[in-house]
């Protein structure tokens, strides 16, 4: 199929606190920041992990078990309804103009001038406080016009790195996204961009990860327990939400860089030493906002698209790239780059000599 998809000369992939993160090596510009790609998010300290509560569901019995369950329930539920989150597309910033207190500048100047003059010398209080008075304003002028020249200059900076961002600059995209994606609950890292399309990798936990094994219910008797899951639904579930991820990432994407004409988004799975692809899809723009990657509201595989179900189950299992060598050169790279290997379920094509082993995809 040949998806759009590599990793930009100079780009390392790793871990963080936040489970992953893109690095291009060549340093922040200070102009960035200004764009506000960065957006706020509740804070998700104290939201633990479906994991977790299944640890609990495990070690737990009766009632204790069904609390686990629903935790875990409403866990799995936020990564779910991830596609719901709406993201406002980027405006170009204005810069403020800092706006000097003039008066509180003279208000200030004459105090400081009579402190030392007695009040039975009111003619010399009154002269003083007028030449403060004078000299206040002068020096808040003075002031003023710096703000200005200060707001002017930040502006600047502003209009440049707003060019280079719509105009796809990979520098300024790749760090644009970079910060947008650094809150998301989500570990996801841009990787390249190039020729109006950008390349984005999303890391998704195994399905024990995310999907809880047991889901909390009340008997036709009114008794509270839990049920475990049958192993299509699991795997439905797990689908379900690696999509939702997805779809988020692709609509922050577009929110962030609007010069962006298309995405290309490979999720992988990392555990236990090895990385595992299990989705690869792109999507353009118009596509997106037509909803082409959406069914009855809610997400579903975009058009173009790589996705291996497997059995009567329909388990998410890893992808069969023989047919891509690019995707195939990338998958190597990101495993070379987290340090893991590529799990021996991934069919890959032959590297392609010194280029591929080298990151140059």
């Amino acid at each position: 199929m040949g998806f759009r998809v590599k990793v930009a000369p100079g780009v390392r992939v790793s871990t963080s606190s936040r489970g992953l993160r893109a690095s291009t090596g060549g340093g922040a510009v200070s102009a960035y920041a200004s764009l506000g790609a960065r957006r706020g998010r509740p804070s998700a300290v104290g939201r633990s992990s479906v994991a977790a509560h299944e640890a609990e569901l495990r070690a737990g019995t009766g009632l204790d078990g069904v609390d686990a369950a629903r935790r875990a329930q409403a866990a799995f539920e936020r990564q779910l309804d991830a596609y719901r989150e709406q993201f406002p597309p980027i405006e170009k910033p204005v810069a403020d103009v800092q706006r000097i207190d003039a008066e509180a500048h003279v208000l200030a100047a004459q105090l400081e001038a009579v402190a030392r003059i007695s009040h039975l010398r009111p003619r010399r209080r009154r002269a003083a406080r007028d030449a403060a008075a004078a000299a206040a304003r002068a020096e808040a002028e003075r002031e003023q016009a710096e703000a200005v020249r200060a707001q002017a200059a930040h502006q600047a900076e502003i209009d440049v790195a707003w060019q280079r961002l719509i105009g796809n600059d990979p520098a300024v995209v790749l760090q644009a996204l970079e910060e947008a994606f650094e809150d998301n609950e989500v570990p996801a890292a841009p990787i390249d961009c190039a020729d109006g399309w950008a390349s984005v990798l999303l890391r998704c936990p195994p399905l024990d990860g995310i999907v809880p094994t047991h889901m909390p219910i009340t008997t036709p008797a009114g008794r509270e327990t839990v049920r475990a899951y049958a192993a299509t639904r699991r795997n439905d579930l797990y689908l379900a939400a690696l999509l939702s991820r997805a779809y988020a990432t692709v609509a922050e994407t577009f929110a962030i860089a609007p010069g962006v004409a298309g995405v290309t988004v490979l999720t992988v799975s990392v555990g236990r030493g090895e990385l595992t692809p299990i989705y690869c899809a792109e999507v353009t723009r118009e596509e997106f906002a037509a909803g082409a990657w959406l069914s009855d509201g809610a997400p579903c595989p975009a058009p173009r698209r790589l996705l291996n179900l497997r059995g009567r189950v329909r388990e998410v299992a890893a992808l069969d790239l023989a047919a891509e060598s690019q995707l195939s050169d990338v998958v190597r790279r990101l495993a070379r780059d987290l340090g893991v290997t590529v799990s021996p379920e991934t069919k890959l094509t032959a590297p392609r000599g010194p280029a591929a082993s080298a990151g140059g995809t």
